[in-house]
């Protein structure tokens, strides 16, 4: 498993070469417009990156690294007692009045907890998944998905911290921030789209071939869905870090 790891690693670099391939792309074709107006969309890009990307990240490493599983059994239970003590004093579950008067520190009372937050966690994801679809199918640039991904995963698993009222260690983080580098990858190297024309070439029939722009419609379709796949992954393994209280 460890050298399926370190392959798939290097294997991302390629995928990185079409990011910049993608990018380079966007300027040339800025620039053939108007030299101004490639400085200055390029420009407004980059802030959008800090704005939507840094300054979460910023936000995140603040939040106090007081969540995510055990994998010594025998600190369940006392992992249990600090994350439901910690829980009392949820934003949301206060805003909601969640009636903590039958709350104890048992395995029910914390499902009970978890239950409650789980809805609005599930609103989170769709709204960050809905939103990643729809923008990378009709973004026609690889850069540009790179950007929307990366933006929506960051805020994604920022919402998802605070929803829960911390975020998982520094190692955790970094198996959260892997997930993200890939998904930015495969969804900014345009691959997905190419795939899906050679398929539409070789399968089609004469007549779908016909139709105009119905290869570029389902190419989009498939790198909206590919993208929004992998951001559901993010999410889903990102509330485990702030559910789960033991893990093998």
């Amino acid at each position: 498993m460890k050298i399926l790891k370190k392959i798939l690693f290097f294997v991302s670099f390629f995928f990185l070469y079409f990011l910049v391939k993608e990018f380079l792309q966007l300027y040339t074709y800025l620039l053939g417009i108007n030299e101004v107006l490639a400085i200055i969309v390029i420009a407004i890009l980059f802030l959008v990156v800090i704005y939507f990307g840094i300054i979460p990240i910023i936000q995140i490493f603040i939040l106090p690294a007081d969540l995510g599983p055990t994998s010594i059994i025998s600190e369940a239970e006392s992992l249990r007692v600090k994350r439901i003590k910690k829980l009392r004093g949820n934003k949301f579950l206060k805003e909601n009045n969640f009636d903590f008067t039958s709350i104890d520190n048992s395995e029910d009372s914390y499902n009970k907890i978890v239950a409650k937050l789980r809805p609005e966690c599930e609103r989170i994801r769709k709204k960050y998944i809905n939103q990643v679809f729809y923008s990378t199918a009709v973004s026609q640039n690889g850069f540009l998905d790179a950007i929307l991904i990366f933006s929506s995963a960051v805020n994604l698993v920022k919402e998802i911290f605070l929803l829960y009222h911390g975020r998982v260690n520094t190692r955790e983080l970094f198996v959260i921030a892997k997930k993200v580098y890939y998904s930015v990858l495969i969804g900014g190297s345009e691959g997905i789209e190419y795939a899906t024309e050679e398929l539409f070439s070789k399968l089609a029939t004469d007549t779908a071939k016909s139709i105009p722009f119905l290869d570029k419609i389902f190419s989009s379709l498939a790198d909206g869905y590919i993208n929004a796949v992998l951001l559901t992954r993010i999410s889903l393994i990102t509330e485990n870090y702030c559910t789960m209280i033991y893990i093998k």
